[in-house]
């Protein structure tokens, strides 16, 4: 379980612990890696907004939402698994076209329909409050950034953030642990003592392999059963649930 501990100093300089045995002398937590989509920003609906306006665009066959989901487990749109053979045979002329239409209509559906899951703005400010650090990974790459931030810029805690490592910023996206390590050297944490939170697969396979600590969040594309199997250290319904967890009250003063 999660448990605070707290120093003889004052309050906003807490050190918080996870505890998983009555015998283990406990993990400090210097830390915490948010991915964004579906973990920060509730995005979820958006994704197949834009998706289906791809394949209405493009004529291509219509396919589950659950495959949908599917292509995007490792981290990486699997175009593959979406289209049709006969499609897929000349892919390399049709993706950039794709991808292209993706970034015109993408940036208004973000800015319009965009927000922050409930309670990640309050907990993001008790935990810089508790002098804890705060980062983001995200696999969405620096140039459509921006207008993912806005929610958080809108809601003030874009300055909370330590240090914010997008897709393009390392040579190796998630599942990779390269994102992560980086974000944590970013913030002059080890990884040891981070904690990284998200909604996926790829987010508890990348935390794990970067030798973090995971949480996985049930706001995003996948499920409980599917975030489980990765044996993440703790799933929950939601980052808000996570304050809880901490034993970190609304106000620290």
């Amino acid at each position: 379980m999660w448990k605070p501990l707290f120093t003889k100093r004052s309050r906003p300089e807490l050190m918080l612990y996870l505890k998983k045995k009555k015998d283990d002398p406990g993990f400090r937590i210097k830390a915490v890696i948010f991915d964004l989509d579906g973990t920060l920003l509730d995005t979820k609906e958006i994704f197949f907004i834009i998706l289906d306006e791809v394949f209405q665009e493009f004529r291509f066959p219509m396919v589950s939402r659950e495959l949908l989901v599917e292509a995007a487990a490792d981290g990486e749109f699997n175009w593959d698994m979406v289209l049709p053979e006969e499609i897929r045979t000349h892919k390399e002329a049709i993706l950039p076209k794709v991808r292209d239409v993706i970034h015109k209509i993408s940036p208004p559906l973000f800015l319009e329909r965009a927000e922050l899951i409930a309670g990640a703005d309050e907990f993001l400010r008790v935990l810089s409050s508790a002098g804890v650090k705060i980062g983001l990974v995200t696999s969405t790459n620096s140039r459509q950034l921006d207008v993912k931030l806005h929610p958080l810029r809108k809601s003030g805690i874009d300055r909370l953030l330590g240090a914010v490592v997008a897709a393009d910023d390392v040579q190796k996206r998630k599942p990779a642990p390269e994102p992560l390590l980086e974000c944590a050297a970013r913030l002059g944490v080890p990884p040891g003592e981070c904690v990284y939170v998200g909604d996926m697969r790829v987010d508890i396979r990348a935390g794990k392999s970067a030798g973090m600590r995971t949480v996985g969040v049930l706001t995003g594309f996948d499920s409980c059963p599917i975030l489980k199997a990765e044996n993440p250290d703790m799933i929950l319904d939601t980052v808000a649930s996570l304050q809880e967890k901490l034993g970190l009250k609304r106000s620290l003063s």
